[in-house]
């Protein structure tokens, strides 16, 4: 565990420097300092396990296939939503927001579109930020407080070494030793959503599919302006983390659906985003 590497990391600084006695007390006082400073993550997250066992959630991607309407209607039925990188993109087109936000593209997470989520995490827009790296922490002194919806979710540094050279991903039961990260920011988001306890899980707008002329969809790039992947091919690549996600999800008796409208991802069962809604649809008539 991470809480124990670091406790041994520790004790071994302080039998070094135990010669100096007279101030050994000073070295306990770091050791307790760097202790809580290291394993403030690991808390935050510890009290996140198993939070919403039992629960369904919705786990939103940014293939074309992705509506405002259907956003809409998440809103409206009170369902928990995770979402990923450039999804602030449609805040300014609809009420709908995503109760937890990773965010593991530093391209995501730059210029106009880094003030844009700091923004959106100080007036608490975004309920829950988390974020893989230090230097990727959003900036929030403008409002005069540290608010408590920023988290570190680290990704595993021995797993990508092993992605980059096997060429998957893996799943990691215990997020506090850093997720496993993939082609696709779903893969850590998958994740997350099984440690926090949730036992059904529905895609939408994971149409893993690659084109040479548009990344995101109509609803988030209308001008069709941001170049890229998704569309009109199969992206293998993608495929083939979620296939390394199943068996995990599955041992774990986690049930997780394609509620996608199109696309290439059939390692998950389909599942009618509309017959998902009816409740909600027949309510608005």
């Amino acid at each position: 565990m991470a809480k124990e590497r670091q406790l041994r990391l520790f004790d071994f600084l302080l039998r070094i420097f135990k010669p100096f006695s007279g101030r050994l007390i000073y070295l306990k006082i770091l050791y307790a300092f760097l202790f809580l400073l290291l394993t403030k993550t690991d808390g935050e997250l510890l009290l996140m396990k198993g939070r919403y066992k039992g629960r369904r959630c919705f786990v939103i991607g940014l293939g074309p296939s992705l509506r405002i309407d259907d956003l809409e209607l998440l809103k409206d039925n009170g369902e928990l939503c995770f979402s990923v990188n450039g999804i602030h993109r449609l805040f300014d087109k609809t009420e709908w927001r995503p109760d937890f936000y990773f965010i593991s593209d530093r391209g995501a997470y730059a210029g106009e579109n880094r003030n844009a989520i700091n923004k959106a995490v100080e007036t608490g827009d975004i309920s829950c930020f988390f974020y893989p790296k230090l230097d990727m922490k959003p900036d929030c002194s403008a409002i005069g407080y540290k608010p408590d919806n920023r988290h570190l979710l680290r990704e595993n540094a021995k797993s990508e070494r092993i992605r980059r050279k096997k060429g998957f991903c893996g799943f990691e039961k215990d997020i506090r030793e850093g997720v496993k990260s993939g082609s696709t920011s779903i893969n850590s988001v998958l994740q997350l959503a099984a440690f926090m306890g949730f036992t059904e899980i529905y895609l939408l707008g994971a149409d893993c599919g690659v084109s040479k002329n548009k990344w995101y969809g109509a609803a988030i790039d209308p001008d069709n302006t941001l170049g890229g992947g998704h569309g009109d091919e199969p992206a293998s690549d993608m495929i083939e983390d979620y296939a390394q996600q199943k068996p995990a999800m599955d041992a774990l008796g986690i049930k997780v659906y394609n509620a996608t409208r199109g696309g290439f991802l059939e390692v998950f069962p389909r599942m009618d985003f509309d017959a998902l809604m009816t409740n909600v649809r027949r309510h608005h008539r």
